[in-house]
């Protein structure tokens, strides 16, 4: 979150510069755009934030192994059917992207 405190920061300072400088009128298509996602960014990190206070222990599952839980073959119910236990049993849970 600070690192986009600080984008915010720095895009406005640039476009305020850019915008008071003819000079550096070209810069307003970069930090133009750069202010608006990371106030899109801060307002929906704040609104998310006061909106779901979660609790219980945050799990990972890797859905590439549970998929092949039946038969040794890719398939979406194995992974599909995990998701009642792990909220009756008060786990957080959520996508975590495959890098």
């Amino acid at each position: 979150m600070i690192l986009v405190l600080i984008f915010l920061s720095l895009s406005l300072i640039g476009t305020v510069v850019a915008a008071m400088q003819p000079v550096y009128s070209d810069w307003l298509l970069l930090t133009g755009p750069v202010a608006i996602a990371a106030a899109l960014i801060l307002i929906r990190h704040l609104l998310w934030r006061g909106s779901h206070q979660e609790s219980g222990e945050l799990i990972i599952v890797d859905g590439s192994n549970v998929m092949y839980w039946q038969n040794n073959s890719p398939g979406w119910a194995p992974l599909l059917n995990i998701f009642p236990g792990l909220k009756a049993g008060d786990f957080r849970f959520g996508p975590l992207p495959h890098r």
